[in-house]
C-alpha cells in the first residue's frame, strides 16, 4: 500500500492560489479570466518543444554560468522570486558572492514593508475576512480585478453583505462583486484622500462628497474589513498612505472591530523567506564573514535593483567586474529595461531573452507548473505546497534546480 500523499492542486496564475475541486478535475474554461489568458500563452510556448535543445546541451552553459559567477566582483540578484526553494537558492548564491538582493519592481511592496516596520498593522486573513466581516471596503479599481478576477468569489460566504468599492470602478469592475452576491456601492474618489474620508464617514452620518449610505454601513457594521493592494494604489508616498489607513483602523478598533487585508503578489514569498534567513525582508547586501557570521546590510533606499543599474553605467562596465543574476519563477516576458541595459546577465527563466550575447540563458519551469512548489498566498497567512494541474510538455528543470547547480562546486 502506498504511503505517499496526493499532490495538492492549485492555480498558480495569481496569489489567490485557488484550489481545484474535491473531484480533482482541472479548472474549467469559465473558472478565471486571468487563468484563461495566461494558459493561452503557456499552451503556445509548450507546443514549441522542439525549439529547445536537449538538456544535455545545457551542461556547458551551466559551467559557463558558474565561471562568470566565480569571476564577478559585483553581483546583483534580482527577478521574480515566488517560491520558497527559489528564494532560498537565490539567497545562498547572494551570500556566497556578497551580492545585492532585490526582487524586480519591489517599490510598492517596500512601501508597505517600511510602513509596517514603523507603525505595525492590525491585519486579518482571507478566511477571517470572508467568514466574519459584516462590511467589506475595497480600495482600488478595475486593475485589481484584472490581476485577481476571483477575489470576490474567494471573499463570498454565500450571504449578501455590503461591499464599499472606493477608487475608480467601472461597471465591469463592479460586476464580479455583484455576481458573487454582494450588495455593492461604488464611490468614485481619489485614493490618496480615502484615509481622511473614512475617518469623517466614521464620525458623521453624512459627509460632503460621500453617499450617506456609506456612513450608515460603517456605523452599523460590527466587523469591517478594508482590503487594498499596495501595487494597485498608484499614488505617491504609499507608505504614508498605509500609515494613515492603519491609524484609522486602530482608532476604529476602540469602539468596533476593524481589520486590514493587505493583499500581496506571489513575490511576497521571497520577503518571507529572506526574513527567515537574514532577519530582513530584502533589499540587502551580503558582506564578508566576521566572527563566524555573515555581515548583512539592510537599506531599502540603497540596495535596490534600479539603483544598482543606475550606479553601473555602461561606459564604466568592464568585462568581468559586474553581473546580473536574473531568476524568474513566472511565465512573464523578461523586462526590456533590464536586458537592453547592456549588462552581462545570467537568466534563469521559462521565457527566452531576446537575441543578446550578453545574456546567458538557462531555461526553467515556472514555479508550480510541472513541478511542486511552496508559495505564500496573498494574505501571507497560508503557505501552499503543491502544483498547478496544467500539463507542461517540456522536461525542463525548475528554477531552484538550476540554482543548486550554480552553487555546487
Amino acid at each position: 500500500m502506498s504511503t505517499e500523499l496526493p499532490v495538492a492542486r492549485f492555480c498558480t496564475c495569481c496569489s489567490l492560489l485557488c484550489e481545484t475541486g474535491s473531484d480533482g478535475d482541472n479548472f474549467g474554461a469559465s473558472f478565471c479570466s486571468r487563468r484563461n489568458r495566461e494558459l493561452d500563452a503557456i499552451r503556445i510556448w509548450s507546443e514549441h518543444r522542439d525549439t529547445l535543445s536537449s538538456l544535455s546541451t545545457w551542461e556547458s552553459t551551466l559551467d559557463e554560468a558558474k565561471s562568470q559567477l566565480a569571476n564577478t566582483t559585483d553581483l546583483l540578484v534580482t527577478g521574480r522570486l515566488r517560491s520558497v526553494d527559489t528564494s532560498r537558492g537565490a539567497l545562498r548564491i547572494a551570500q556566497r558572492h556578497q551580492a545585492v538582493v532585490d526582487p524586480w519592481e519591489s517599490d510598492a511592496a517596500f512601501e508597505g514593508i517600511t510602513a509596517f516596520q514603523r507603525v505595525g498593522a492590525a491585519t486579518v486573513s482571507l478566511a477571517e475576512a470572508r467568514d466574519i466581516s459584516e462590511l467589506l471596503i475595497v480600495v482600488g479599481g478595475d486593475p485589481l480585478m484584472e490581476d485577481y478576477p476571483r477575489l470576490p468569489a474567494a471573499l463570498s460566504r454565500g450571504v449578501s453583505i455590503p461591499v464599499l468599492l472606493l477608487g475608480s470602478w467601472s461597471h465591469a469592475g463592479c460586476k464580479p462583486w455583484l455576481d458573487a452576491g454582494f450588495d455593492v456601492l461604488a464611490i468614485d474618489t481619489q485614493i490618496s484622500n480615502i484615509p481622511r474620508s473614512l475617518s469623517e464617514a466614521s464620525t458623521y452620518a453624512s459627509v460632503a462628497g460621500w453617499e450617506s449610505q456609506a456612513s450608515q454601513w460603517l456605523h452599523r457594521s460590527g466587523y469591517t474589513t478594508v482590503l487594498w493592494s499596495m501595487k494597485h494604489l498608484n499614488i505617491e508616498h504609499g507608505d504614508l498612505w498605509y500609515e494613515s489607513m492603519m491609524g484609522w483602523v486602530a482608532r476604529e478598533n476602540e469602539t468596533r472591530r476593524v481589520g486590514a487585508l493587505v493583499w500581496s503578489d506571489l513575490e511576497s514569498t521571497f520577503h518571507q523567506v529572506c526574513t527567515w534567513w537574514t532577519g530582513f525582508p530584502g533589499r540587502i547586501r551580503f558582506g564578508e564573514v566576521r566572527f563566524g557570521e555573515d555581515l548583512v546590510q539592510y537599506d531599502p533606499s540603497r540596495f535596490t535593483a534600479q539603483r544598482w543599474l543606475d550606479s553601473h553605467p555602461i561606459k564604466q562596465l568592464t568585462s568581468s567586474s559586474s553581473l546580473i543574476l536574473w531568476i524568474d519563477d513566472s511565465f512573464e516576458d523578461l523586462p526590456t529595461a533590464l536586458f537592453e541595459s547592456g549588462h552581462r546577465c545570467i537568466a534563469i527563466s521559462a521565457r527566452a531573452p531576446r537575441s543578446d550575447t550578453s545574456v546567458l540563458w538557462l531555461p526553467s519551469l515556472p514555479a508550480g507548473l510541472g513541478c511542486e512548489s511552496e508559495l505564500f498566498r496573498g494574505d501571507n497567512a497560508i503557505l501552499v505546497q503543491g502544483q498547478d494541474p496544467y500539463p507542461i510538455a517540456h522536461e525542463l528543470p525548475p528554477t531552484a534546480q538550476w540554482l543548486r547547480g550554480l552553487i555546487e562546486t
